[in-house]
């Protein structure tokens, strides 16, 4: 199951980011609500992967909404709010909450090995959604790549201590079924 959640995850990425490029906001929309479907008939964790996909939900908005707002990349705006991060975005944030208990568990409780996958994980999504034409980088990009970086590094081991938090009051508290993806 955790290379469904793997396979799944990337499909999902790679829905919102073209959907995003090529201005089909359904495709990713349709790509991240079918993992999602399925994570959760897969899972006998729903309450928990719910409440943390949309916690993860208001996070990555608010994330996403200051790195436009400060300039670190650029996309089309959202067509709810100028100041807020279009729903694609919102949509990477809640693909991503499936792999916290799924294909990324085994990140829990190694906080430094989350930051380094943050740190370099982080802005190797966002370049290469900018080669795929979803985002663009200002002409200093080294910046931005690095602020990504950062910003990764501290937010991976953040979202698996959020994680480690909702097993513990939603969910199997960190024990996996042989269901659970």
């Amino acid at each position: 199951f955790r290379l469904f959640n793997y396979v799944g995850f990337q499909l999902g990425w790679a829905a919102c980011i073209i959907g995003a490029a090529r201005d089909m906001p359904w495709l990713g929309m349709l790509g991240v609500g079918l993992f999602l479907t399925l994570h959760l008939l897969l899972t006998p964790s729903r309450r928990r992967e719910v409440v943390l996909a949309m916690t993860l939900a208001g996070i990555g908005t608010i994330l996403e909404s200051l790195h436009l707002a400060f300039g670190i990349f650029q996309a089309d705006p959202s067509p709810l709010a100028s100041w807020l991060c279009p729903t694609w975005l919102t949509l990477l944030w809640v693909n991503f909450a499936p792999t916290l208990h799924g294909s990324l568990r085994w990140l829990m409780g190694r906080w430094g090995w989350a930051a380094v996958l943050g740190a370099l994980g982080g802005p190797v999504s966002y370049y290469a959604g900018e080669k795929l034409g979803a985002i663009s980088f200002p002409p200093d990009a080294g910046t931005s790549l690095a602020i990504l970086a950062l910003v990764w590094g501290m937010a991976m081991p953040a979202l698996f201590w959020l994680a480690g938090w909702a097993d513990r009051r939603w969910g199997t508290e960190g024990r996996q079924t042989s269901r659970e993806c």
